[in-house]
């Protein structure tokens, strides 16, 4: 409630409780207006310890608490001023209302943070144990794997668009998690041909990595397709040229 309403609510209150322990006779009926030897009679008879009577609504004669004066006082000011009308326990319920829903807000959005932290943490546990059924990585430990599982991004590709293609910069190894693909090679004076189909939780990329060579064939997406890929730059970091032997012949795929 504005602090001007308050302050209204409190005067219109004194000067009903000047008015009640006022003489009428002297006074004229009374209208919620206080003269100045009104408000001096009342000031001497507080002087002198005379008990105050509590206010009354001038319409009704019934004596009103203080409270139910402030919700007359509240009553009219709405009134004046066009405003619904409210009764103030009715306020203080909605601001316990919307403090209330303050904090389930606060802890809707605690538990939605939890929540995408747990999902976040059970992909991480899916794809560290996909890489650790990849042939290539049988040997790897936990923890190597878990390393080379922090240094990878996810990256997507469209039915019919290429990973790479034959003669490319070996920059990057993928591990398929889903989709399919073909490896491709065209010899010279041949049509391009299928090397190989790959399926889910294939390596493939990782030749050009360990021979520091362009790409030997292209790999083109046979459907939607999500694979991680580890950089040649975090492939050297992390070392893996001494933990994943290079067992490609010449006419190998790549």
């Amino acid at each position: 409630m504005p602090l001007g309403r308050c302050v209204d609510h409190l005067l219109h209150l004194v000067v009903r409780v000047v008015e009640a322990n006022t003489s009428r006779g002297e006074n004229g009926e009374a209208d919620l207006e206080v003269s100045t030897d009104e408000a001096h009679k009342f000031a001497q008879a507080r002087a002198r310890g005379v008990e105050l009577k509590k206010a009354t609504v001038p319409e009704g004669g019934r004596q009103a608490s203080s409270k139910e004066a402030l919700r007359e006082g509240a009553k009219e000011r709405r009134k004046e001023g066009g405003e619904r009308d409210e009764d103030p326990d009715d306020e203080v319920a909605s601001a316990r209302a919307r403090a209330a829903k303050g904090r389930g807000a606060k802890l809707e959005k605690v538990a939605t943070r939890e929540s995408v932290v747990a999902a976040l943490q059970a992909v991480n546990a899916r794809l560290i144990e996909a890489l650790s059924k990849v042939n290539l990585f049988v040997g790897m430990s936990p923890e190597d794997i878990e390393r080379m599982r922090d240094c990878m991004v996810e990256v997507s590709f469209n039915e019919n668009e290429f990973v790479f293609e034959q003669g490319d910069e070996g920059d990057a190894l993928y591990v398929l998690l889903q989709g399919t693909a073909e490896v491709l090679r065209a010899e010279e004076g041949k049509e391009e041909g299928i090397l190989a189909q790959l399926g889910e939780n294939a390596v493939f990329g990782e030749r050009a990595l360990l021979r520091r060579e362009p790409r030997y064939a292209s790999v083109k997406a046979t459907s939607k397709v999500k694979t991680m890929q580890l950089t040649r730059i975090m492939f050297e970091r992390l070392e893996l040229s001494s933990t994943i032997p290079d067992t490609y012949k010449p006419s190998d795929e790549c």
